[in-house]
């Protein structure tokens, strides 16, 4: 079993052969049969493993732990080294089904064949990994992907491209997620070309963006919160969605209706919410913190009433 433990999992079995010697003229060749394979695509793009790793500065490393950085390829030498052996390829990688791709919506399988050729200092893949069946779920709506494939790039890292189309009588839209395994990329477009969301909402509801109810809208903007992999609820400073807000929240208010909830920071001290119902009502408060115990909110809706409180919190 191969896995990086995060976003991929898989079964390996196969002959491999190695012909010449070491230094010079040698050659791997054979098949490997892949069988059971399970990537994983809510690790990607706004995982904790996606995340960059600052520079490091290490002290009185212990030899083992460069090795492991030096064969990770994380350590940098200008050293030519000398000679170094270079092993001629060609091996077939057999994946025929039951390579599953899942996540942020979409389930899919895959299978095909890659042939492996070139050397060990220039891989030169062929073949691809191709759509078998699959779909996109997203607001309860299930797409059917009309493309998928996964292909290897020169340095073996897998590459998605997975497509869904929708047609209507004023156009159409399609959903693309490509690039590398370890960070694709979601894009919406359409024909007759228009903005992004008018593309969603067309993919998403076959209409018009101008003709969606309030509450369609708030599910407009939890899909492309989900899009993007960050979901709902989010407040930390300087993480924003693709609204621009720090915050987007769905739900049900008092008396039943849809209620979108949009905040965001002003300023380092200063912090602002919106929140709209399906009936048209709006609430508008703004937190001032004070200090770290005390903070002034003052509100205002769309009937006209407002009002001010003084907070007081303390932790324990």
């Amino acid at each position: 079993m191969l896995t990086d433990s995060l976003s991929y999992e898989t079964l390996l079995n196969g002959d491999l052969a190695l012909s010449g010697a070491l230094s010079s003229n040698s050659r791997l060749s054979g098949r490997i049969n892949v069988g059971e394979t399970n990537i994983n695509l809510n690790t990607a793009g706004g995982a904790i493993s996606a995340a960059p790793i600052p520079p490091i500065r290490h002290i009185a490393e212990p030899r083992h732990s460069q090795l492991t950085r030096a064969r990770a390829g994380l350590i940098q030498s200008n050293a030519s080294g000398g000679s170094s052996t270079n092993i001629a390829l060609d091996v077939m990688i057999d994946a025929p089904n039951r390579v599953y791709a899942r996540g942020r919506g979409l389930r899919a399988e895959l299978g095909g064949q890659i042939h492996l050729r070139g050397s060990t200092a220039a891989l030169a893949p062929s073949g691809q990994i191709s759509l078998v069946r699959g779909t996109f779920d997203i607001l309860g709506r299930r797409l059917d992907l009309d493309e998928g494939r996964i292909t290897l790039l020169g340095n073996l890292k897998p590459y998605l491209e997975f497509t869904s189309s929708a047609s209507t009588s004023t156009g159409s839209a399609t959903l693309e997620i490509s690039g590398p395994v370890d960070a694709p990329e979601i894009k919406v477009t359409s024909d007759p070309p228009r903005p992004s969301e008018e593309a969603l909402a067309l993919l998403l509801f076959g209409d018009n963006i101008a003709d969606l109810s309030p509450l369609a809208l708030a599910r407009l903007a939890k899909s492309a919160l989900d899009l993007s992999g960050r979901g709902l609820g989010t407040q930390q400073r300087g993480l924003r969605d693709s609204t621009g807000a720090d915050r987007v929240d769905l739900g049900l208010d008092n008396g039943g209706s849809g209620l979108v909830g949009i905040g965001g920071y002003l300023g380092a001290k200063a912090y602002t919410d919106l929140n709209v119902n399906t009936r048209g009502d709006s609430e508008l408060s703004i937190n001032l913190d004070l200090s770290n115990n005390i903070t002034v909110k003052g509100t205002v809706d769309s009937q006209g009433e407002s009002g001010i409180g003084l907070l007081f919190k303390r932790d324990y």
